[in-house]
C-alpha cells in the first residue's frame, strides 16, 4: 500500500479526534484548510508514488505490454492530481467530519436519553 495514501486516509479521523480530546481548541476552518494543503500534498506524492512504482515494474526484464502502457500513460493524473487534488482532501475531510459529528451528536444523545451527564 501506498504510504502517502494511507496518511491521507488515516490523518482526518486523527485529527478530528485529536481535536476533541485536545486542551487546546482549533476552529474547524483551521484544521479543514490545514487538512486541504496537506491532503493536496499527499495526493500528489501518492499518485508520484504510484507511477514511480509503475515505472520500475515497466523497466524490469520481462514486463508485459500492459504495464509498459501503464507506466507511460500518467499525464492526466498527475495533472488532474496537481490542479484538483485539493477538492479530493476537501470533500474527503468534509465527509469524515460530518461522519465524525453526526456521531458525536448521536453519542451525546444516546447519553442524555440514558441519563448520564
Amino acid at each position: 500500500m501506498n504510504l502517502f495514501f494511507a496518511m491521507f486516509c488515516f490523518l482526518p479521523p486523527a485529527l478530528l479526534v485529536a481535536r476533541t480530546y485536545s486542551k487546546r481548541r482549533i476552529s474547524s476552518w483551521w484544521l479543514f484548510t490545514g487538512f486541504v494543503l496537506v491532503g493536496w500534498i499527499l495526493v500528489n506524492l501518492a499518485i508520484w508514488w504510484r507511477f514511480e512504482e509503475l515505472a520500475k515494474l515497466a523497466s524490469a526484464p520481462g514486463a508485459s505490454d500492459e504495464l509498459m502502457d501503464a507506466a507511460q500513460n500518467d499525464g492526466a493524473a498527475r495533472v488532474f492530481g496537481l490542479y484538483f487534488g485539493w477538492a479530493y482532501a476537501a470533500l474527503y475531510f468534509g465527509a469524515w467530519a460530518s461522519a465524525y459529528n453526526v456521531g458525536t451528536a448521536g453519542y451525546k444523545w444516546i447519553q442524555k436519553r440514558l441519563g448520564g451527564n
